[in-house]
């Protein structure tokens, strides 16, 4: 994707490609890759042009760009900054124009199709009417419910890239819209895709360290460590779940966000926080390991799932031709192990059904992704688990942060 970003302009407006292949039959194949080919499985790319209001997609996009840049600086400078002019880029029509991607989407054209012919004739013909594109979308499963948040955060990582004061006077601003517009219904204290709101104040808290994004965060990790206002439960074995995001993936993102927060220095974090942060986050990852119940990694930890719901993992070796009756609705293990998969598992349950035909054992690099910053950002963490054990209850029972009052004061 960020090839085609970095290459692809049509009548001086951005293009962005923000799928590829037909859901619909990307769902309905159960085979393994070397099974596809464009004969049996065309691979449409459905496009969007940031004039027509992408600000989720493109902010995120712009978000990526940013980190990225900051990351291979002292690596490769050129690359760098290339990710850091196509950043700017984003950043510029996504605060122009406002809207979510999913209004935007025109074109949904094959594989064939030729990036030369973007906008000509022969482009054209090659691609269905613009009342066609639902067909085969992810738009339904990956819509977005608001783009401040996106923005916001878009605005944080260019200030963090650029020390341009300028980024935070754009958040200064988005922010207010966002408290006007989407903070209402924004509930429940969730990070996901589409809720990036409090990833955004945990960027902007180290950022800054503006009080403000100190209260919001504590408040944050205040309502989820300790249960509060029905935000989330504990299961009997520890795992924290929350019924507005209830996958394993959730929690991870979570535990992410405090173990970033809980080892950063600041006058508006006091220590006793800080050990709770970081223990919360020691927590979730040794429950996903199996440290009380079974492993929800597979070929991690204790008694980790043998049946997770992927494709290529629960097919024979080729030659032999897969399909869902021989693959995925047989009661034996998957032959392949998706080493370091974490499944979905979003029932409030300390006991993980291994079946692959439930949606609790889908795999996906949203079940992953938080998890995996987790476990990296726990690596140097002062502290251990038994230091955690010490003296008070890991979950709720930290008065550092569980009593009333203990949210740094704006």
């Amino acid at each position: 994707m960020i090839h085609i970003i970095l290459r692809e302009k049509l009548s001086s407006a951005l293009v962005l490609v923000p799928q590829v292949g037909n859901l619909t039959t990307d769902v309905n194949f159960w085979g393994t890759p070397e099974q596809l080919s464009e004969q049996n499985m065309p691979r449409p790319a459905y496009m969007v042009y940031t004039r027509d209001g992408t600000a989720d997609l493109a902010s995120s996009i712009a978000t990526a760009l940013a980190s990225g840049s900051m990351a291979l600086r002292s690596q490769n400078a050129s690359y760098s900054q290339q990710l850091m002019t196509t950043a700017t880029s984003l950043y510029n029509e996504a605060k122009a124009y406002p809207g979510l991607y999913t209004s935007g989407l025109k074109y949904s054209c094959t594989s064939r199709f030729s990036k030369a012919n973007v906008g000509t004739a022969q482009g054209a013909q090659a691609c269905p009417p613009p009342t066609d594109f639902a067909n085969g979308t992810a738009a339904y499963f990956y819509n977005s419910t608001g783009y401040w948040d996106d923005l916001i955060f878009a605005a944080g990582w260019m200030f963090q890239a650029t020390n341009d004061s300028s980024y935070m006077a754009d958040v200064n601003s988005f922010y207010a819209s966002y408290n006007s517009e989407e903070a209402p219904t924004d509930v429940g204290f969730i990070t996901d895709y589409n809720h990036v709101f409090q990833a955004a104040n945990v960027l902007l808290a180290v950022a800054s360290n503006d009080v403000w994004y100190h209260q919001t965060v504590q408040t944050m990790l205040q309502n989820w460590i300790c249960a509060l206002g029905g935000t989330t439960a504990f299961t009997p074995q520890g795992r924290a779940w929350n019924p507005l995001a209830p996958t394993t993936g959730d929690t991870g993102n979570v535990a992410f966000l405090a173990a970033v927060y809980g080892q950063f220095h600041s006058t508006s974090i006091s220590a006793a926080q800080s050990d709770r942060y970081i223990c919360f986050a020691r927590s979730q990852m040794r429950y996903i390991l199996g440290d009380k119940t079974n492993s929800l990694m597979v070929g991690n930890g204790v008694k980790s799932p043998t049946h997770a719901q992927n494709r290529a993992a629960s097919c024979p070796n080729p030659p032999t031709v897969c399909n869902a009756d021989d693959a995925l609705y047989v009661s034996t293990p998957n032959p392949h192990v998706l080493t370091g998969a974490v499944v979905e598992f979003a029932t409030f349950s300390d006991n993980y059904q291994d079946v692959r035909t439930s949606n609790d054992s889908r795999v996906s690099i949203t079940n992953n992704a938080g998890i995996t910053g987790t476990m990296a950002g726990l690596v140097k963490a002062p502290g251990t688990w038994d230091s955690c054990l010490q003296g008070f209850g890991v979950l709720t029972g930290s008065g550092g942060v569980c009593k009333a009052g203990n949210v740094v004061s704006a």
